[in-house]
């Protein structure tokens, strides 16, 4: 009976796929502007002329944000993930990634047309949808969907905003610090129907972020949680040691070497959303494994220095462009996978990022007499 239902879940999820992706759009859809196109090029790595050649390569891309717009649509319904739907059709716009659509299942496409066995919510009045299905992760939190927030104006942000059921504290109190006050969170299974839908667009694609938002965001946060005149002082390393990937293998060899130049070594695991803000704002240097623990670079005062290990063989430069936005002088460290973890990797482009990686002790402690100047 279990198999069957799964063959029947597999059918039904190809039927509609199939079907969704010839059937003509048939939204009622108003676009306004969001925010304006904007490129440029971001600050090189402080020790950007000893890094690999293919980093280097990788680190002189600049950014080309496209203009971004607040979509505005009649009758439509949305997911709990935040897709928006119209007679099988999906709102392209309202996924996380256009590279995602085949991955889906489209089985809740049906429920618009059974509301008899699941009723679902209807709403009269406007409400905005600016969560996606990469929005419980803390960086698409904090990098994707707060600055979408920003585009709306005091007017607007008195609507509805529909929120899947997160539990992390940091949701509540960043959207409240942006000036949102009314939510519905949707139940797991849930559909919703809407009258009027703001969505507002991404606004930058992949593992951009727009420069000017973010320094809006980093503002508004900081002026919400950060008392004023707080001292830079701590010198911290943040470990990624209980995480299940992307770890520093060989930790214990640099913890010696951070103990002279008196770093504290934290988890961010063990610190409350408002915690993690205070420590980054009295931080002088943070050192960190790439990963969503970098995402807190942006509560750290500008001037202050930022240090990176990263996989050598998988360039992600997110937190790089980050720093750039932010003005924070940043360094990158190449480290090197490692090779029995390495042999899990797949291939594909997450698993490359994940694996686990060991760092050369000598080049992180030449960025160190470099900053503290020994």
């Amino acid at each position: 009976m279990y198999n069957m239902k799964i063959i029947f879940k597999k059918i039904i999820n190809s039927v509609f796929r199939a079907a969704s992706s010839i059937v003509p759009d048939t939204f009622s859809v108003e676009a306004s502007f969001g925010c304006k196109a904007t490129k440029g090029d971001y600050v090189l790595p402080i020790n950007y002329d000893l890094l690999p050649l293919h980093m280097q390569d990788d680190l002189r891309i600049g950014y080309d944000i496209k203009e971004v717009k607040i979509y505005k649509l009649q009758n439509v319904f949305i997911s709990p993930e935040g897709i928006i739907f119209k007679n099988i059709k999906i709102f392209l716009p309202s996924l996380a990634s256009i590279l995602i659509k085949d991955l889906l299942g489209h089985a809740f496409l049906v429920r618009q047309f059974t509301p008899f066995l699941k009723p679902f919510v209807e709403f009269e009045d406007s409400v905005i949808v600016a969560h996606d299905q990469w929005s419980q992760n803390y960086y698409h939190w904090m990098i994707d969907l707060l600055p979408k927030l920003l585009l709306l104006d005091d007017k607007l942000k008195q609507n509805i905003l529909i929120l899947p059921q997160y539990g992390a504290d940091y949701m509540t109190l960043t959207l409240s610090a942006l000036g949102y006050k009314i939510f519905y969170k949707v139940k797991d299974n849930s559909i919703l129907k809407a009258k009027t839908v703001l969505l507002p667009g991404r606004t930058a694609i992949g593992n951009l972020q727009n420069p000017e938002l973010l320094g809006v965001l980093r503002e508004l946060l900081v002026k919400a949680f950060c008392p004023d005149n707080i001292k830079v002082t701590r010198r911290i390393y943040v470990s990624r040691a209980r995480s299940q990937k992307r770890r520093l293998i060989n930790e214990h060899e640099i913890i010696d070497i951070l103990k002279k130049y008196e770093f504290e070594h934290l988890y961010f695991e063990e610190l409350t959303f408002l915690q993690q803000i205070e420590v980054m704002q009295q931080a002088q240097v943070l050192i960190g494994v790439h990963g969503a623990n970098m995402v807190n670079i942006l509560f750290m005062q500008q001037g202050t220095n930022v240090i990176e290990l990263m996989n050598s063989e998988f360039t992600n430069l997110v937190y790089y462009r980050m720093a750039s936005a932010l003005k924070l002088p940043y360094y990158l460290v190449p480290c090197s996978p490692d090779p029995s973890n390495k042999d899990k990797s797949d291939g594909t482009i997450f698993t490359k990022n994940d694996v686990d990686i060991e760092i050369n002790s000598f080049d992180l402690e030449k960025i160190l007499q470099k900053i503290f100047l020994y």
